[in-house]
């Protein structure tokens, strides 16, 4: 929500604010707001593709600052769609704005688009963190104020929706803190400055009205309820005086609030309000005027109570409360499902395909030459609206997720086509070849871990027991890494490929590093900790200090042009990553999710894939860059290989920025030369001549040759 021109009314009117010390209290944090603040207001890249480790770093010193001042979080975040169609048009619109936005920046453009695993990333650092948060069913604005009102909390937030609620203990606009804790006077707390809005200190200058004047000026300026337009015929009446007689600043360029405000000194009351406007229109158009005054009277004025579910339960309550609160609500999806959702555990887009059957995705910065880099994972999403559409033979209702009546025979997709959004209808997969009949929601809980696996696999079209030889904390990246390359259009370079490898193996790295204590050996949670731990302190130090520069700011300008190819590739493979973890989620994670700060930074695979593709001898370049003859590099070697060996050549191109048939020539070329390379000067090149003395591992898992480092 939002109503236009109400922001800079305040600003305009500090006097409606007031000073206020921020500490040892509950706080109320609008998520979509934040999230999308702290990307923006830290200027973290987002042309390349996203700075993921960046962006959670920043919010882990958000939330760090909070507890200085013991200020305990909670965190709310949107759902799906309302049930809306000028919410669609709405949110339509967007879409097309980003669209345009996103190709004006893959040309050098200015301007900020929010990479599309952003949310993810800024979800898992809140688990990391432990902060309390849970997603409603759809907008959260006013459920929100209804659970500030529950706590006594103030809401931090950057909607002017939250001027209008009658919030008890306040709200506070972002662009009103100071996000840096002070210590008071007496040094007994530490706070943070800030100014806070009360309803009351806008209310009072109207009287007659009261509080009751804030949703009625909401309704009139417009918001997401109410086009401004609708009241085009009552605005025409007004006359627009040229001097105030009240306390605001409002410019004379501003004729509609100015008109507004001088009008509603002369209503007594919310009744006489709504009758003068009405009174503006014909009898055909007062109905619907009427209609709509009275829904958005009603969205602002409903802060006593939940709508849908208890906010406060969700956050405070056990498993057995919220299912038993689920249980109680009038909803055809299964619990499991329903609480999973309000954990955040479910992403909105579920939501939207079994309630709405419709989805917007989301441009990315990509080649808008090219198709949409959503489409090579179009697939994945095809069973997903399998899952969630699923029905029997007999189409009955029976054995199903969601009532005949909301089971479409298709779903419809918002996406890209060359610079504009286009409406497709997809069909969802119902059956796979290598798995049989996809079960519905209501299914999943009975099915085992191997059999959800089997369906995940199925849908990636890739060999389960492959796959499962990568560490468990690297599984589903590898399988994303594999399918993005076997489906890409236009087909990814072999340098990108080794760019995201380097990138996982590098963020690891330099997180394990910036630790402040040190674990024990045995003590490490990933596969790749321990190849770490294995590495002596100097070669860990010069791997690092290798990739330091590529972790740099790209700057582009005539010059150096954005290489909207390379970015395209990655976009294809947050893509794919997005829809393979929802997928995964959907099937109660069979496979752990890792947070994608953990392995996508979009400044350091353009830079290092730029770089790559203009070496001659990268077979030379590599082993330099990890240190010859250390684990990292081995690490590195493994991962490669069980890459590469589930794809066929064809499906890697030996740069991102060549031509296809120059790619096909060029691979003509080396093809002779790679077969005189052999496999001994391979191990002679990369790998740690110790490792060759004897096998003493499984060889048919080449990871599990890391236990010889632990001898």
């Amino acid at each position: 929500m939002g109503i236009p021109g109400l922001t800079t009314f305040i600003d305009n009117n500090l006097h409606l604010l007031e000073r206020f010390e921020l500490h040892d209290s509950k706080l109320i944090i609008d998520g979509n707001n934040l999230y999308h603040l702290l990307f923006y207001d830290h200027r973290i890249d987002y042309i390349h593709g996203g700075d993921y480790d960046k962006f959670a770093n920043h919010t882990r010193r958000f939330f760090l600052m909070l507890k200085e001042c013991n200020i305990k979080p909670y965190v709310i975040f949107d759902g799906g769609y309302d049930i809306d169609e000028k919410k669609l048009r709405t949110a339509l619109e967007r879409s097309r704005q980003r669209c345009h936005l996103a190709g004006f920046i893959s040309h050098g453009g200015k301007g900020k688009v929010m990479p599309i695993l952003a949310y993810e990333a800024f979800r898992c650092t809140l688990l990391d963190l432990g902060i309390p948060h849970c997603v409603c069913d759809f907008e959260a604005d006013d459920q929100i104020a209804v659970l500030a009102n529950e706590f006594n909390a103030p809401v931090l937030s950057f909607d002017s929706d939250f001027y209008i609620f009658d919030l008890t203990a306040g709200y506070i606009p972002f662009d009103g803190v100071n996000f840096v804790s002070v210590e008071s006077e007496n040094k007994e707390y530490k706070y943070l400055p800030c100014c806070i809005y009360y309803s009351k200190n806008l209310a009072k200058h109207f009287p007659d009205l009261g509080k009751s004047v804030l949703p009625f000026i909401a309704t009139l300026l417009g918001n997401d309820f109410v086009d401004h337009w609708v009241f085009q015929d009552f605005y025409q009446r007004l006359s627009t005086p040229k001097k105030c007689t009240f306390k605001f600043d409002i410019p004379i360029a501003h004729t509609k609030m100015r008109s507004l405000f001088h009008w509603l000194e002369s209503v007594n009351s919310l009744e006489n309000g709504i009758e003068k406007v009405l009174l503006c229109f014909n009898d055909e158009k007062r109905v619907k005027v009427e209609q709509v005054m009275k829904m958005s009277l009603k969205a602002y004025s409903s802060t006593e109570q939940y709508s849908r579910v208890n906010l406060r339960l969700l956050l405070e309550g056990s498993s057995k409360e919220i299912e038993e609160q689920c249980c109680k609500c009038d909803s055809p999806l299964p619990v499991w499902f329903r609480c999973s959702f309000w954990k955040g555990e479910i992403a909105q887009f579920c939501q939207n395909v079994v309630m709405l059957q419709r989805v917007i995705l989301n441009c990315q910065v990509e080649d808008m030459k090219a198709s949409s880099a959503t489409n090579c994972c179009q697939n994945i999403r095809n069973v997903i609206y399998g899952i969630l559409t699923s029905r029997n033979e007999q189409g009955k209702e029976a054995n199903s997720s969601v009532p005949d009546t909301l089971m479409p025979d298709y779903v419809t997709e918002y996406t890209r086509e060359i610079k504009n959004i286009r409406k497709f209808k997809v069909e969802p997969t119902f059956k796979l070849p290598t798995f049989g009949v996809i079960p519905c929601l209501a299914d999943i809980p009975a099915m085992g871990k191997n059999e959800r696996l089997s369906l995940l696999f199925a849908a990636l079209d890739l060999s389960s027991s492959r796959i499962l030889e990568f560490p468990q904390e690297l599984q589903i990246t590898m399988a994303v890494l594999i399918y993005w390359i076997r489906e890409s259009d236009p087909g990814v370079s072999v340098n990108q490929v080794r760019a995201l490898i380097t990138c996982i193996i590098a963020m690891e790295t330099s997180r394990c590093q910036e630790q402040t204590t040190l674990k024990n050996p045995g003590s490490e949670t990933s596969e790749l900790e321990k190849v770490i731990n294995k590495s002596s302190p100097g070669q860990v130090e010069k791997f690092l200090q290798n990739l330091r520069k590529y972790f740099s700011k790209v700057e582009h300008s005539k010059k150096h042009k954005v290489d909207v190819r390379i970015i395209h590739g990655f976009s294809q493979f947050q893509a794919c990553y997005l829809y393979t973890m929802i997928l995964n989620q959907i099937l109660q994670k069979p496979l752990l999710s890792p947070n994608p700060a953990s392995i996508f930074n979009g400044t350091f695979l353009y830079s290092f894939t730029k770089s790559l593709d203009v070496r001659p001898n990268i077979h030379l370049y590599i082993p330099e860059l990890f240190v010859k003859h250390s684990p990292i590099l081995e690490f590195y070697n493994l991962l490669y290989q069980a890459v590469t060996d589930q794809i066929e050549e064809s499906h890697l191109h030996s740069t991102s920025g060549k031509s296809g048939k120059k790619q096909k020539r060029d691979r003509k070329k080396k093809a002779h030369k790679k077969d005189q390379l052999s496999e001994d000067s391979m191990k002679d090149e990369y790998c740690d001549p110790a490792m060759e003395v004897e096998v003493a591992c499984d060889v048919s898992n080449q990871f599990s040759a890391f236990g010889l480092l632990e001898k």
